[in-house]
Formats: C-alpha cells, sequence, structure tokens
C-alpha cells in the first residue's frame, strides 16, 4: 500500500526531507477501527483488496488526499505493534542507516 501511495504522489515530496508522508496503522480487528475513525474524524475510506480480505485507504474529508492506511494484522505483518506507524523522508537511506548502525 505505501508503495503504490509513494509512486502516485512521489513529485509532491522530491527534496521535502524530513516530512511524514504516510501513516498506517496495522491491527486485528481493522474493520471496527476503520469504522470508529470514519464515525468518529469523519474520514472516508476505499477498499485495498488483499486477496481474501480488505485493508483501507483512508481519506481526509476535506481535501479527498489519501492520508493513511489501516490494515489487518495478517500474514508479513502480523507482528507489528498495533500503534500509528509514521513514514518520513530523508534525504539519503544509506546514510541514515549508517548513522543508526553505530
Amino acid at each position: 500500500m505505501l508503495a503504490i501511495f509513494i509512486e502516485k504522489n512521489l513529485k509532491l515530496y522530491i527534496m521535502k526531507f524530513g516530512k511524514i508522508i504516510w501513516q498506517d496503522l496495522t491491527v486485528d480487528n481493522a474493520q471496527h477501527i476503520k469504522d470508529f475513525y470514519c464515525e468518529v474524524v469523519g474520514w472516508t475510506f476505499s477498499n485495498v483488496d488483499q486477496g481474501d480480505y480488505n485493508d483501507f485507504n483512508i481519506t481526509n474529508p476535506n481535501d479527498y488526499k489519501v492520508v493513511a492506511g489501516i490494515c489487518h494484522k495478517k500474514g508479513e505483518i502480523s507482528n507489528f505493534p498495533s500503534q500509528w506507524l509514521n513514514y518520513v523522508t530523508v534525504e539519503s537511506l544509506d546514510t541514515v542507516l549508517k548513522s543508526v548502525s553505530h
């Protein structure tokens, strides 16, 4: 889901380092959590087909931009923490990886 979002919106984020570009919430009960946020916050959603179930793109109703994902805790991501995860742009992934590996 993140890769598709970045590919479609890459031109908006070129040279904007340090910007949160995506937020993801991976939970056991994604359908219920999606319904909660849509009701309480007013977000809208679209389904993201995962084969035998759907994850969800979350849309800001003010500008209709996809701003986050709510995902089921299944498969490769079954061990992800149940919390909002932020994705931040960096100028050089190699530089960041070197700086945190010391």
